[in-house]
This record gives structure tokens, C-alpha cells and sequence, in this order.
């Protein structure tokens, strides 16, 4: 499970920095509320 819980952090982080160097990451994170 601690492999998976990992794979999906990497994932995660990935995606994080995508949206991050996007413009989009505003619409992102009002549409979230967090």
C-alpha cells in the first residue's frame, strides 16, 4: 500500500507543477474552494 500511496504522491506532485506553470491554476483552485 506504501508503494501505492508513493506512485500516486509522484503522480500528484507532476500534476501539481503542470498546473502550476499554467495559467490555468487559478480557475483550478477556485473551482476546488481549497
Amino acid at each position: 500500500q506504501l508503494q501505492t500511496l508513493l506512485r500516486l504522491t509522484e503522480r500528484y506532485c507532476v500534476i501539481y507543477q503542470t498546473l502550476r506553470a499554467a495559467p490555468t491554476v487559478a480557475v483550478t483552485h477556485t473551482v476546488g474552494g481549497a
